[in-house]
């Protein structure tokens, strides 16, 4: 997928001129109609695919390469894959960020880092406000807001899940007991 301003991984950008590559070695497929999201650098070089002389078809993708490349290597593209998408989606679990829709799979797949991610704590104690506050191995902060009991009693190293209920709340559990609701701070 990609997305503007960010900066580019060279590895991603071989990937996608490799797959567009072979996505054209069938000089018969026809162009389809972009989708609205997909950026117009990206589309240039895959209407290469459209070209049925071959040198054309050659100067076609090398244009368009080194025009992806200049884009990425300025910051104007990225190419990431779906492990850094869930990466990203992982890190942001329980923060607003409306942004993130635009990295789920154009079918609707929903991952299970969309729903739930098990994490490690590193420490538990009670913030100024009362309430108790987790951090996690992945430097997350969350604030238990809720009045319900945490059973047993939070230790360092315990395996934490960590759910999406309704209406933007979320559920802590520590190994597998029922859980408390929680907010993210950080």
């Amino acid at each position: 997928m990609i997305t503007p301003s960010m900066s580019p991984p060279r590895a991603g950008l071989l990937a996608l001129v490799a797959l567009a590559a072979a996505a054209s070695a069938s000089p018969g497929l026809a162009k389809t109609a972009s989708p609205p999201d997909r950026a117009a650098i990206l589309q240039t070089l895959l209407d290469c695919r459209t070209k049925t002389d071959p040198q054309q078809r050659l100067a076609c993708f090398d244009a368009a390469t080194a025009q992806f490349d200049t884009a990425a290597a300025k910051g104007d593209v990225v190419v990431v894959d779906r492990e850094q998408i869930r990466s990203m989606k992982r890190q942001a679990f329980g923060l607003t960020l409306p942004t993130l829709s635009m990295l789920t799979p154009r079918g609707g797949e929903k991952d299970e880092v969309d729903s739930r991610i098990e994490v490690v704590l590193d420490e538990a104690g009670p913030g100024q406000d009362g309430h108790t506050y987790f951090t996690f191995d992945d430097g997350a902060v969350w604030r238990q807001f809720d009045q319900s009991e945490l059973w047993p009693h939070p230790k360092k190293g315990m395996k934490a899940v960590i759910t999406r209920g309704a209406v933007g709340s979320f559920f802590l559990s520590l190994e597998g007991k029922p859980g408390v609701r929680v907010q993210r701070q950080r």
